[in-house]
């Protein structure tokens, strides 16, 4: 019986402790709602005494404060002019997320991708609605710059893990010269050495598609991301390209690179033929 009433009181003890908790919890819930309205993002940028406070609050409620701030987002730019914004008129604010960059970006992520079909298109470098991969990437870049992620795993995990991206994309980005997108693959560690269905890497690509883009040229080879000496499917290299489709420019500024002109293409004509035809 004395077991029995043992018993008893421990269950008894364990009943109240659970319900002082649950009590506990719901009066910080309270309260936590009660900050959470009084601090949000858009009452710090105009009342700075409030950011002190702000900062003194744990971390896992500072983030809930600036995920509802972003979730307001009605756009991907709508998003990154939050950021900018917070970057612009408090730089302790701005510290706070780059200092927890990562979290950040999870949090944010399903707001960025809710809005993929309302993306800022830029329309000085002649995009279309249509050009869907390359404008994700446009607002990719500014939204990850404004997070300061830049980091190549990171940035592997977003473009070919989430995104779902290869190297194909880059092909496109060449014919678009959008060189701030094709920064993006390089920091990512995507390959420029990649080959279409041609066998031509990037640099091949661009001489026999007749894209003479100079900065663009001198980007791939300035980083040495790609094979200068590498052939096509006719054997062809770099400078023979340049070489058949007459870009004098290019075939200057191959010249200032070790090129190997013994290499011969399916025809049995070497680099130094094709220079030698020059003459």
């Amino acid at each position: 019986m004395k077991f029995a009433k043992q018993i008893l009181f421990l269950f008894l003890l364990v009943i109240v402790g659970l319900f002082a908790a649950k009590r506990k919890h719901e009066g910080d819930n309270g309260g936590y709602e009660h900050v959470r309205k009084y601090m949000r993002i858009e009452n710090l940028l105009q009342q700075e005494a409030l950011v002190a406070d702000f900062l003194s609050l744990p971390k896992e409620i500072q983030v809930v404060i600036f995920t509802d701030y972003f979730n307001q987002a009605e756009s991907v730019d709508d998003l990154i002019n939050r950021i900018a914004t917070i970057r612009l008129l408090n730089l302790e604010l701005y510290s706070l997320i780059i200092d927890n960059q990562r979290i950040f970006l999870n949090n944010l992520w399903a707001t960025f991708l809710a809005h993929v079909e309302n993306m800022y298109v830029p329309e000085e470098a002649g995009y279309m609605q249509g050009d869907n991969e390359i404008i994700l990437l446009t607002n990719l870049n500014k939204f990850l710059t404004m997070l300061a992620i830049d980091d190549e795993e990171t940035l592997q995990n977003i473009l070919r893990n989430r995104l779902g991206f290869d190297e194909n994309i880059i092909f496109s980005l060449l014919r678009q010269g959008d060189k701030v997108s094709l920064e993006l693959l390089r920091r990512a560690g995507f390959n420029f050495n990649h080959r279409n269905h041609h066998q031509q890497t990037t640099l091949l690509f661009l001489i026999a598609e007749m894209i003479f883009d100079e900065d663009i040229i001198l980007w791939l080879l300035e980083n040495e991301l790609v094979d200068i000496d590498a052939q096509d499917e006719n054997g062809m290299t770099a400078l023979m390209l340049a070489v058949e489709n007459e870009n004098m420019e290019v075939v200057d500024r191959l010249l200032f690179y070790n090129l190997d002109l013994s290499i011969v293409d399916n025809e049995g004509k070497s680099g130094q033929d094709y220079l030698d035809s020059l003459q």
